[in-house]
């Protein structure tokens, strides 16, 4: 016979709370609409925005109000945004500016110190593995995966083209209906919006495939340039059209660089990001076709181009 018969209760085990999501930049352009897409994604159990500014501001509201915990964070004292990263599975970086990189390194970082399990740096649009060396912000962006790499942090790449609802007030003049196009514009790009981007991402990081990082491509449309802007005429009426060559736009944005670099001109280095925008594709580079054989959509109905541009522009 057993000698105690009484039988204890198992000892209850508390379950441990999923980890968080964190999300640096979404007050942002880009990264308000990536966060309107990314609060869907599942296995988390917070959703925490980081910021620089004050969690009451309106941005801040705004974030607050989707479901984000908003926290402010001096992201030039490295103890605090490791201390801001601790809990966290995952953290996307949706951060622009000329610190791009300086400041994602040192998420990165933090990141390494605290066990992050995945990164998501600011890439989003460019294929950088299709691209020239050469353009200082696409340079910057190599830097940051470069440091990942050397660090041990896995990353996850997000390649979707370029942004729908934004990209056609950079590449054209609108205002004075102009627009100038490389080579008769007949090179492929593809085109993502922006909400939707976040939310194939938010899907993305409960896929076992990219648990370690990797490559997420994805595109609503792929189209020659000038079809695309037929589709921006379409809403707004005929635009002024100019051609130039690949050469002739080479030269404009090496001028342009030029001119930024020994003067501080941020006017000349946006203009050359234009041109390079334009010119790229037109000398063969791929890096804004993103249609392949991996995209994955999870099922997300992504905006075609016509519909975005009919939200954008239509009366």
């Amino acid at each position: 016979s057993l000698q105690n018969s009484t039988i204890l209760p198992q000892e209850i085990q508390p379950q441990k709370p999923m980890p968080s999501i964190i999300l640096v930049g979404g007050t942002g352009r880009l990264g308000w609409e990536i966060a309107q897409g990314l609060i869907i994604a599942s296995g988390y159990d917070s959703f925490v925005a980081l910021v620089r500014s004050s969690p009451t501001s309106e941005k801040a509201r705004q974030l607050a109000e989707l479901g984000w915990t908003v926290s402010q964070v001096d992201f030039d004292d490295a103890k605090s945004v490791q201390e801001a990263l601790r809990g966290a599975k995952t953290v996307v970086s949706t951060i622009s500016g000329p610190r791009l990189a300086d400041i994602e390194i040192d998420l990165m970082n933090a990141a390494k110190a605290v066990d992050v399990s995945l990164f998501v740096p600011s890439q989003f649009g460019v294929d950088s593995r299709r691209w020239p060396r050469g353009f200082p912000i696409y340079d910057e962006k190599r830097r940051v995966l470069a440091h990942a790499k050397l660090i041990g942090l896995p990353v996850l790449v997000v390649s979707c083209g370029l942004f729908s609802d934004v990209i056609f007030d950079f590449l054209a003049d609108i205002p004075n209906r102009k627009v100038e196009l490389v080579e008769g514009g007949t090179a492929l790009y593809s085109f993502s919006k922006r909400r939707d981007v976040g939310s194939v991402l938010a899907a993305a990081l409960g896929d076992p495939e990219f648990t370690s990082g990797g490559c997420l491509m994805m595109q609503a449309d792929t189209m020659p340039l000038r079809d695309a802007i037929a589709l921006v005429e379409k809403e707004i009426g005929n635009l002024e059209i100019s051609n130039i060559s690949l050469q002739q736009s080479e030269a404009k944005e090496q001028k342009l660089l030029e001119s930024a670099f020994r003067k501080g001109d941020i006017a000349a280095l946006y203009e050359a990001f234009r041109l390079h925008v334009l010119n790229r594709p037109a000398a063969g580079d791929t890096g804004l076709d993103c249609r392949s054989s991996e995209n994955k959509t999870y099922g997300i109905e992504m905006e075609p181009l016509g519909v975005t541009l009919n939200t954008v522009y239509g009366e």
